[in-house]
């Protein structure tokens, strides 16, 4: 047993099917990616919630479970429904997207770049 909050999670959570990524101060968590990170389905609570990135990269109910607020009290029964192989789909393609997108600056910045692309492509005038 450790005192260490932070030390607990970095333990449990790579255990772990899901994890709990509630809204913070803002409609995003860091929780999000730290799950994310340790390959953990992020379970998100939040109704306004801003993706990182668009359905250009990412198709996010591929990658996490969203909750709406209001459905909270429905959780288990939400979870329970998501089969064994289905969770492991998803936590292949949440770890390859991590690895590809948010394991550092430089991919979080190429994937805001390639978001972009996709939006304006055609849009964007040559010098």
């Amino acid at each position: 047993h450790t005192s260490n909050p932070t030390e607990s999670f970095a333990r449990i959570a790579p255990r772990a099917r899901f994890g709990g990524a509630p809204r913070g101060d803002r409609v995003f968590s860091y929780r999000f990616s730290e799950l994310m990170s340790f390959g953990t389905i992020p379970v998100l609570y939040a109704d306004h919630w801003l993706r990182p990135f668009g359905p250009e990269l990412i198709r996010w109910e591929d990658v996490a479970i969203v909750i709406a607020e209001n459905e909270v009290n429905r959780t288990l029964e939400i979870l329970n429904g998501v089969s064994v192989e289905k969770s492991c789909e998803m936590r292949k393609r949440l770890v390859s997207f991590y690895d590809d997108y948010l394991a550092n600056d430089t991919q979080v910045v190429q994937g805001i770049i390639e978001t972009f692309e996709h939006r304006h492509k055609g849009t964007i005038r040559e010098w």
